[in-house]
C-alpha cells in the first residue's frame, strides 16, 4: 500500500470515529440562513427536514440524528399521505454524510435569495 492511500484511510477512519459537523437551526426560512454549526455525536448523521410553521409557512430544520430517524420520519410521511392525500406536515426529510451537507434545503430554491439584474 502506498503512503498516500495508508494516509488516506487513516484521516478517514479519524473522521469518522470524530463525528460530523452539521447546520444546526430551527424554524429557518432556509438552510442556507442557518449560521450555526454543530458536532454530531459518534454515528449521527446531518439532516434536513421541512415542515409547515405555525403562520402555514415552509420552515427548515437542520442538525444531527441517528440514521435510523431519517427512515422512520420517511416511512411515516408515506404513511400519512396514502391515508390522507392531503397531508402536508412534512414535505421532505433528508440525511446526509459529509461535513456540513445540510445546507441545500431539500433541493428547493431559496426563495429570499436577492437576484441581482
Amino acid at each position: 500500500m502506498t503512503h498516500e492511500k495508508g494516509l488516506f484511510l487513516f484521516l478517514s477512519c479519524v473522521h469518522i470515529s470524530a463525528g460530523l459537523y452539521c447546520l444546526s437551526c430551527t424554524d429557518g426560512i432556509s438552510p442556507r440562513h442557518c449560521h450555526s454549526v454543530r458536532k454530531c455525536d459518534e454515528g449521527e448523521v446531518c439532516f434536513t427536514e421541512s415542515h409547515l410553521s405555525g403562520n402555514g409557512e415552509v420552515v427548515f430544520d437542520t442538525g444531527c440524528t441517528i440514521q435510523q430517524a431519517c427512515q422512520t420520519k420517511r416511512d411515516n410521511y408515506v404513511y400519512m399521505r396514502r391515508v390522507d392525500p392531503h397531508y402536508n406536515h412534512n414535505h421532505c426529510k433528508e440525511c446526509c454524510t459529509v461535513d456540513l451537507c445540510n445546507n441545500e434545503g431539500c433541493n428547493e430554491p431559496d426563495k429570499h435569495q436577492t437576484v441581482h439584474g
